[in-house]
C-alpha cells in the first residue's frame, strides 16, 4: 500500500513539474527550447551569385513579401568616381529577373530602400545626387504591372545626413498603401518630412512632421495590421553627434498616422534621463507595436543597454524601461506575433576582467510578450558574431543572420543563421556559406519553414551578391 502511495505521489509530482514548466513557457520569463537532433534540417545548397560578374557591389537591400515575391536592390562603384544603383525583382515562384540599372552613369544614387506589399505592390526609393542638386526618386508597380520611375522632389538636403545613411525609411502596408519618410532641410533645421502613395499609385504632398531647431534622424516607420503607421526617430540638441563631441543627450520620439489621415503630434517615448539612440520597430496584425533603442552615455562608448516601450492596439505607447543590465548591448531589433507575442534580439559584449571589455560580440534573443514583458536572454551565437540582421514572418517567428570570424584576425568569415519561434523552440546554428569574406547578409523568412538569405562575398577584387534559399525549420 504504501509502495503504491509513493508511486502515485512521484506520478503527481511529475505531472504537477511537467504543467508548471508548460505555464512558464507561455510567460516572459521562458527560455527558448533547442530542437532535439531527430529533427535534422536538409543539407544547405550550395549559394549561386545574383549580382553581375563585372560589378564591384557596395551595399544592397533585400525586401519581399510571405507568398514569394522579393525585389534585391544594390549600389555598385560605378566609373567615373560615382554610385550607380541597379534592380532584380521576381514574382512568388518565379526568378529573379534581369538587372535593370535605375539611375545613370554620371550622378549618384544613395539611400536606397525596398518595400513589398503582402498585395505585391513593390516600391523602390532612393536619392539620385547630380551636381550639387539632391532628387528624390521613386520607382513602383503593382501585381502584374512594370515599373515607372518618378521624381518625387527636388530640393537641397545636408550632404553628411545622406552620405551617413539616416535620411530616409520606407514602409508598406497589406493594401499597398506606402510611406516614405525622409529627413530635409526645411525652414534652416533638419525635420522629419513624410509622402504617402495610395494604392491606386499616386504620391501625397509632403507633411513635415517635426518642429523646432534640434536635429532629427534616423527616421523609421512601420505599418501594423489595421492600417496605422507609427514613425520614430531620433531626436538631439546638435545636428549631427559625433564620436569627438562631448556627451549629447538623444531621444527617441514618435508620431502616429491613422489610416488615410496624417500624422499626429510627435511624443517622446524614450526616458528624458537616458541618452536614446537607433531606433527600431515591429508591429502585428492587431495593432500591437514595440519600440527598441539603444540607450548610451551620450557617446558611443561602452555601456549600451537596450530599451523598449510597447503600444497595445488602439492605445499608446507604455513607460520606457531597459532590457539589459548594465553592460555592452546594441543593435537591437524586434519581431511581433499576432497575439503579442514579442521576440528581441540584439548584439552584446561582455568584460574582460574588471576593466577591459571582451571586444567579441555575440548575438542573442530573449522572447516574451507586450503583456508580460520579455524574460532571460538565450545565446544565439558563438562569440566574434558581427553584421547580425533578423527576418520575421506574420507569426512573430524570426530567422537571424551573423557573420562569425576567424579568431585569428584573417578577416575570413562564414555566413550563419538560426531560427528562433515565437512558441520557444530554437532551431539549430546552420552554416550558410564555406569560410570566405563575405558582408552584409540579410534575409527574407516565409510562412512554409524557408528563408532566403543573401550577402556580399569578394571575389577576384570585386564584392558580389550571393544568396540561398534554405529550409531553417524541420
Amino acid at each position: 500500500m504504501r509502495k503504491r502511495l509513493r508511486v502515485l505521489a512521484t506520478v503527481v509530482l511529475v505531472v504537477a513539474v511537467v504543467a508548471a514548466v508548460q505555464s512558464n513557457e507561455g510567460g516572459s520569463s521562458a527560455r527558448f527550447r533547442p530542437v532535439t537532433a531527430a529533427r535534422s534540417l536538409p543539407p544547405v545548397p550550395k549559394p549561386y551569385f545574383v549580382s553581375p560578374a563585372k560589378q564591384d557591389v557596395e551595399s544592397f537591400e533585400l525586401a519581399g513579401n510571405a507568398r514569394g515575391d522579393a525585389v534585391l536592390l544594390w549600389t555598385e562603384y560605378a566609373r567615373f568616381g560615382h554610385t550607380r544603383l541597379w534592380m532584380r525583382a521576381k514574382r512568388a515562384g518565379g526568378s529573379f529577373g534581369r538587372p535593370r540599372a535605375l539611375s545613370g552613369v554620371h550622378m549618384d544614387g544613395v539611400e536606397p530602400h525596398a518595400a513589398v506589399g503582402d498585395d505585391g505592390t513593390e516600391v523602390v526609393t532612393w536619392r539620385e545626387l547630380d551636381r550639387g542638386k539632391t532628387s528624390q526618386k521613386v520607382a513602383s508597380r503593382r501585381a502584374g504591372g512594370s515599373f515607372a520611375i518618378k521624381t518625387l522632389s527636388s530640393s537641397r538636403t545636408p550632404a553628411s545626413t545622406i552620405y551617413l545613411g539616416e535620411a530616409s525609411g520606407l514602409a508598406i502596408s497589406r493594401d499597398g498603401t506606402a510611406l516614405l519618410v525622409s529627413v530635409g532641410f526645411v525652414g534652416g533645421a533638419s525635420q522629419v518630412v513624410a509622402r504617402a502613395r495610395s494604392a491606386n499609385g499616386r504620391w501625397s504632398r509632403p507633411q513635415v512632421v517635426t518642429t523646432g531647431r534640434r536635429g532629427v534622424r534616423y527616421p523609421t516607420v512601420a505599418f501594423d495590421g489595421t492600417g496605422t503607421a507609427i514613425l520614430a526617430w531620433e531626436r538631439g540638441k546638435r545636428e549631427f553627434p559625433d564620436n569627438a563631441a562631448p556627451p549629447v543627450k538623444q531621444e527617441i520620439r514618435v508620431a502616429v498616422r491613422p489610416p488615410g489621415g496624417r500624422f499626429g503630434k510627435p511624443r517622446r517615448v524614450s526616458n528624458p534621463q537616458q541618452d536614446a539612440r537607433d531606433a527600431a520597430l515591429a508591429a502585428n496584425a492587431r495593432g500591437d507595436a514595440a519600440l527598441l533603442w539603444n540607450s548610451t552615455h551620450g557617446r558611443n562608448l561602452p555601456g549600451s543597454r537596450v530599451g523598449m516601450a510597447v503600444r497595445r492596439a488602439g492605445k499608446g505607447f507604455g513607460a520606457p524601461h531597459l532590457l539589459t543590465p548594465p553592460g555592452e548591448a546594441w543593435l537591437t531589433q524586434g519581431a511581433l506575433g499576432p497575439e503579442g507575442s514579442l521576440v528581441v534580439v540584439w548584439s552584446e559584449d561582455r568584460k574582460k576582467g574588471k576593466r577591459f571589455w571582451c571586444g567579441c560580440p555575440r548575438l542573442v534573443a530573449a522572447r516574451g510578450s507586450v503583456d508580460s514583458g520579455v524574460g532571460p536572454s538565450n545565446v544565439l551565437s558563438s562569440r566574434a558574431a558581427e553584421w547580425p540582421s533578423l527576418a520575421s514572418d506574420a507569426a512573430g517567428d524570426v530567422f537571424a543572420t551573423w557573420l562569425l570570424y576567424s579568431t585569428r584576425g584573417s578577416g575570413i568569415n562564414r555566413v550563419q543563421g538560426r531560427f528562433a519561434s515565437a512558441d520557444g523552440s530554437l532551431g539549430p546554428v546552420i552554416q550558410l556559406s564555406p569560410p570566405h569574406d563575405h558582408a552584409d547578409p540579410k534575409a527574407l523568412l516565409y510562412p512554409d519553414r524557408t528563408a532566403f538569405a543573401a550577402w556580399t562575398r569578394l571575389r577576384h577584387g570585386r564584392s558580389r551578391i550571393e544568396a540561398v534559399h534554405i529550409r531553417v525549420r524541420p
